[in-house]
């Protein structure tokens, strides 16, 4: 995923409507809203990378990012297993649209990196395991100034 989703969100924040960006807002409520009932967060959590992906307006880019989402489909579980967790990716969500709809192509991979770090390092925390090869510079690109990677990889 963090080869391809900040390649999508560019182009989603290039291409994206100001429906898009409205529904995107939606999936963030419906997150907010869903604390207590964690099938519906999950479900929140998912629309909005679903609605991003489709934002960017590519079928074949959306068809390998929902292939990876399929692979990926048995860690999503562990999104939201804790406030802290669910809090986050209010925050992650709330900044990544920011990003999208100010349109700045660094700023979005940035945020992107960051989204995805804590995902990573949420499997990592519950599968009690890092990953065992060392992070390619070209997937560290932009992560200097965020500062979370160094904390789930050895850099």
């Amino acid at each position: 995923r963090k080869t391809l989703e900040p390649r999508i969100a560019q182009l989603a924040a290039f291409r994206a409507t100001d429906e898009d960006f409205a529904e995107l807002q939606e999936s963030i409520d419906l997150l907010a809203a869903h604390g207590d009932d964690i099938n519906k967060a999950e479900q929140a959590e998912l629309l909005f990378h679903r609605i991003m992906w489709r934002a960017a307006r590519n079928g074949s880019l959306q068809s390998m990012i929902l292939g990876l989402e399929q692979e990926l489909s048995p860690l999503h579980d562990m999104m939201l297993r804790t406030p802290e967790d669910y809090a986050a990716g209010i925050e992650l969500h709330t900044a990544t649209l920011a990003a999208l709809k100010r349109g700045d192509p660094a700023e979005i991979e940035q945020e992107m990196y960051r989204h995805l770090a804590h995902f990573e390092g949420i499997v990592a925390d519950v599968l009690q395991r890092t990953p065992h090869r060392q992070t390619p510079a070209f997937l560290l690109a932009g992560l200097s100034s965020v500062g979370t990677l160094s904390r789930y990889t050895k850099v």
